[in-house]
């Protein structure tokens, strides 16, 4: 869901395009005394725990992905896969 970078939160997901998956851990509204509003976002990423800095213009959309967690249970492995029971 495209989200303007304004909106970004601590806890908030995005996917910036390079395949992996960025938490927000600390977002800064800058706005200077000249020129346009920027959001500096301190995140990390999900998979490797990489930190990230990154300025956005506060009007730049950004890619935000929702993530769900549900509990399942393990049934069986077979030749197709695995299959859990909701």
């Amino acid at each position: 869901m495209k989200v303007n970078a304004i909106t970004l939160r601590p806890g908030n997901v995005l996917d910036r395009n390079d395949g992996k998956l960025w938490v927000v851990s600390k977002y800064e509204i800058i706005q200077p005394g000249k020129g346009a509003s920027v959001i500096q976002v301190e995140m990390r990423d999900i998979r490797s725990g990489n930190k990230d800095n990154v300025r956005y213009r506060t009007q730049e959309t950004v890619e935000r992905v929702r993530l769900d967690q549900d509990e399942y249970q393990f049934l069986f492995e077979d030749d197709s896969g695995f299959n859990f029971m909701h």
